[in-house]
């Protein structure tokens, strides 16, 4: 099942086995509880969980970025899970970006293949430069 979620799910993704939150994020666990609390009700923001048997798995955030004309879409803010779950978080963005009026869904990937059987393109590369 997923569903959005509650303070108080957000608070136990502090005890969540999430193996990709310190190689993605740059902030500690706690500043993101707090930011995702912070934002729970903002329409702005979708915090979704993912249950198996009545406890969270996994979790996703998408943000809506429509400062129109320069941005139109649903950003894939962070997914814990692995491949299981991609057509159902996919299908839930695509859904409130509908809703939200915007042109497209676009996320940020290490492995461009799994997502480009769901009708995904490279439109871009993202470089960093730590500093």
């Amino acid at each position: 099942m997923i569903r959005k979620l509650e303070v108080e799910d957000i608070t136990k993704l502090m005890y969540l086995d999430d193996i990709y939150f310190e190689e993605l994020a740059p902030c500690e666990l706690g500043e993101w509880v707090q930011f995702l609390i912070q934002n729970i009700d903002s329409d702005k923001f979708m915090i979704q969980g993912i249950f198996e048997d009545h406890k969270m798995v996994d979790y996703f955030v998408a943000v809506c970025m429509d400062s129109k004309p320069i941005c139109n879409y649903i950003y894939g803010m962070y997914y814990s899970g692995g491949n299981q779950y991609h057509k159902q978080v996919i299908d839930i963005m695509i859904k409130w970006g509908t809703e939200k009026n915007v042109k497209s869904v676009n996320l940020m990937t290490r492995k461009p293949n799994n997502l480009e059987r769901y009708g995904f393109q490279t439109k871009s590369t993202l470089m960093s430069l730590e500093i």
